[in-house]
């Protein structure tokens, strides 16, 4: 019996970031395929596309949710009564004289 297991376990990682470490690396880097094809450039428009169209979309989220945080502080630093009185004014709706 061995008195260092953790040997086994250091190498075996050892040789896991051997091998897929570079792979990463190179998926990243896009050198992974030494062969690239016409296709190429066009994907790359599409995924920058996309990401502007995903970085539009967050945008107006965060306009959307600066917003409601604004009435969020408006709504906690109003005075308690009249916002009670507004409440109050959306619950029951002032009735019109025709309806009488």
């Amino acid at each position: 019996m061995h008195n260092f297991p953790w040997m086994w376990i250091l190498f075996a990682m050892f040789f896991w970031v051997l091998f897929t470490g570079p792979r990463k690396l190179w998926a990243c880097d896009g050198s992974a395929d030494e062969t690239r094809d016409s296709t190429d450039r066009p994907r790359r428009r599409a995924n920058r596309a996309d990401l502007e169209s995903a970085l539009a979309e967050r945008d107006a989220l965060i306009a959307k949710l600066e917003e409601r945080v604004r009435v969020l502080e408006r709504i906690a630093t109003d005075d308690s009564a009249r916002l009670r009185d507004e409440i109050d004014a959306l619950r029951d709706p002032p009735r019109s004289a025709s309806s009488g």
